[in-house]
């Protein structure tokens, strides 16, 4: 499978890709552009709104509205109000938020990356629908992407600099995690695991940080299904959208590398495998 451009930006970090099922368009951020993108397949049109930081991920808010991660914390979002809810690294000036996705009980889960040094003190946050914050998973370096299976029992998890996608089981009523296990470790030809999706048989997509892919795992078997090629090197993030929920949607970053063409635009491949509606915060 080969993805193709569907608008062709040069973002400096795209990432957080969100499908809005009413809407029928894809939410997506410019982290390092410090934007909110809005990219409408239907009129085939990307709408921009900037923030005075790095906006690092976004999903709907039940009530209306998003919740964002953005560097120094969780913020709602509406009508041009911003309200910050939580801020569980204040004191942390070489960290900032990254990936984050809400579970299918409506909570956000955002997680932190270090930014200056090589500690393994960020960390995996929770934010639970009374706006309370918990630190989920310590001893962290790039926290990314996320995903929960159909059966709500299973989360799959990625820190990058590990390579590898790691599986806890999931309470549903909680939203704690136990057991965790490797599914997966990439080699370093692959690229390094960045955003990832699931589909309805639960499959993994893992965006391949330098790796011009998007890979398909089967977390069952632990084994590499397939690869979807991408015509950009540093892969961050996918999402599955559409009507039908068979479009890929696949973000990149620049890179500056001479090679890298299209590094910074919006990708989509149509699949065989079908997406589930990304859950929204119930808070």
């Amino acid at each position: 499978m080969k993805a193709e451009i569907v608008w062709n930006t040069k973002a400096q970090l795209g990432e957080g890709p969100f499908w809005d099922e009413k809407k029928q368009v894809l939410h997506w951020v410019d982290i390092d552009g410090c934007k909110l993108n809005t990219y409408s397949p239907k009129e085939n049109e990307n709408k921009q709104l900037s923030f005075g930081q790095q906006v690092t991920a976004v999903v709907k808010r039940k009530k209306g509205g998003f919740v964002l991660a953005m560097r120094d914390g969780m913020y709602l979002f509406d009508a041009d109000r911003l309200e910050k809810v939580a801020s569980p690294e204040k004191e942390v000036s070489h960290h900032r938020f990254n990936d984050g996705k809400c579970d299918p009980a409506g909570r956000f889960w955002a997680g932190t990356m270090v930014t200056e040094g090589q500690e393994k003190d960020a960390a995996l946050y929770r934010l639970n629908t009374d706006y309370s914050c918990q630190k989920v998973i310590g001893d962290v370096q790039i926290s990314n992407g996320l995903a929960w299976d159909l059966s709500h029992e299973l989360m799959y998890y990625i820190d990058t600099l590990t390579q590898q996608v790691v599986s806890y089981h999931y309470n549903l009523d909680s939203g704690e995690i136990t057991n965790r296990d490797v599914v997966y470790t990439f080699e370093e030809t692959d690229g390094f695991p960045d955003g990832m999706t699931i589909d309805q048989e639960g499959m993994l997509w893992v965006a391949m940080y330098n790796g011009w892919q998007v890979i398909q795992l089967n977390p069952f078997t632990k084994e590499k299904i397939a690869a979807v090629q991408v015509d950009a090197k540093c892969v961050t993030s996918c999402a599955f959208g559409g009507e039908d929920y068979q479009t890929l949607y696949i973000t990149s970053a620049s890179s500056g590398d001479e090679k890298d063409k299209h590094g910074g635009a919006l990708f989509a491949v149509k699949t065989k495998s079908k997406g589930i509606k990304p859950d929204e915060f119930a808070g």
